[in-house]
C-alpha cells in the first residue's frame, strides 16, 4: 500500500531541491519557490506592521525623560525631608 501523501511531499521537496541547485544566489525568492511548488495566485497575510524607527526613538525618548523626571522628584522631595530633621551631632 503507498502512502501518496508521503509520495507527494517527497516530490514537493525534490522539486525544491531542484529549483535550489538551479539559483544564482544562496537563497531562493517566494516567487522562485512558489513557481518551484506549483502555487499561483496564493493571498499571503500582509506583515506585521513595526513602528519605524523615528517612532521608536521617540518613544523611547519619552520613556527616558519620565524616568528621569521621576528620579529627580524622588531626590528633591528626599532633600526636603532631610532639610526638615534636626541636625544630627556626631561626639
Amino acid at each position: 500500500m503507498e502512502d501518496v501523501l508521503a509520495l507527494d511531499e517527497i516530490e514537493l521537496v525534490g522539486d525544491v531541491m531542484a529549483a535550489a541547485a538551479a539559483a544564482p544566489g544562496d537563497r531562493l525568492s517566494e516567487a522562485d519557490l512558489d513557481a518551484a511548488l506549483g502555487v499561483r495566485g496564493v493571498a499571503r497575510p500582509p506583515a506585521p506592521r513595526r513602528a519605524p524607527p523615528c517612532e521608536r526613538t521617540a518613544e523611547r525618548t519619552a520613556e527616558r525623560t519620565a524616568e528621569r523626571t521621576a528620579e529627580r522628584a524622588a531626590e528633591r522631595a528626599a532633600e526636603r525631608v532631610a532639610a526638615r530633621l534636626p541636625a544630627v551631632r556626631c561626639a
